[in-house]
């Protein structure tokens, strides 16, 4: 669920609950300062949990103003009872104002986290399967209406690399391979995701095949010099397979590409 699915939930739970008293106080014959009072209790939620801790304190004042300038012209005279009754109403604005800014200000980040943990393997820092369709679906769109030619590589290990290895070692290599090699080695408007346990896919937005063989020798030279590096024997170039394709020349095999990535079930990557 998005903060913002959460914020539209708590609203229409807070609305029912204030619509139900003001039916209530409306078959009760209370005054309007009262009716007034719960509707403006909509306006601290919403103030609180779409505009965070700021929005709570604007609409807390706001509505404390329009609440007293209500109650003083509706009361013919002021008494205790009606004294308590309004300090009462200002204590449930300033809790109310308070509780909704706070669950913004704490709880929208965390929203948007898992939102992009959802995107993103949690292994490499690089996107993942779902990610990466849909950006190549918009590549794909792109063209249609522009004329914006892509390019589209996959990179596959084989399982050479991984032969002998513990579950530690192989997340190392492949945090490395994904968030250092491939990451660091891409133009920003390229998109890089780790689609299953041993392959990568690289998007090239406006990048023709020959420009895309180009970084993609690249890219698979750092992997192999990496693999070499560490205690791995006989670290070969064909231990890491390419694929090259260029949309519109291979649109087929990008667009079905695309639809696997985009049906791809959750599979555990580690």
């Amino acid at each position: 669920m998005s903060y913002k699915n959460f914020e539209y939930l708590v609203l229409v739970l807070g609305a029912t609950a204030v619509i139900g008293t003001i039916l209530l106080m409306v078959m009760n014959s209370n005054g309007a300062s009262e009716i007034t009072g719960q509707l403006l209790i909509l306006a601290l939620l919403f103030g609180g949990l779409h505009f965070g801790r700021k929005g709570a304190l604007v609409s807390f004042v706001s509505a404390t103003l329009i609440y007293i300038l209500v109650f003083v012209f509706t009361q013919d005279k002021l008494n205790l009872s009606n004294t308590v009754m309004l300090f009462s109403r200002l204590i449930l604005y300033g809790g109310v104002a308070f509780i909704s800014g706070e669950v913004c200000h704490r709880f929208s980040p965390e929203f948007a986290i898992t939102r992009v943990n959802e995107l993103v393997d949690p292994i490499t820092g690089l996107y993942n399967s779902r990610y990466i369709a849909r950006s190549i679906e918009k590549a794909i769109s792109e063209f249609d209406r522009y004329g914006s030619n892509f390019s589209v590589t996959v990179f596959t290990l084989k399982n050479d690399i991984f032969e002998g290895l513990d579950k530690h070692e192989k997340q190392g290599i492949l945090k490395t391979i994904g968030s250092t090699i491939i990451n660091g080695n891409i133009r920003i408007a390229d998109e890089a995701a780790r689609v299953n346990r041993k392959k990568f896919v690289i998007l090239f937005p406006h990048t023709n095949f020959d420009d895309a063989t180009y970084a993609t020798i690249r890219v698979r030279s750092t992997i192999v010099d990496y693999l070499r590096g560490l205690d791995i024997k006989d670290a070969e170039e064909n231990w890491v397979e390419t694929e090259i394709f260029e949309y519109p020349k291979d649109s087929e095999k990008i667009e079905t590409l695309s639809i696997e990535l985009a049906t791809r079930l959750a599979e555990k990557l580690t």
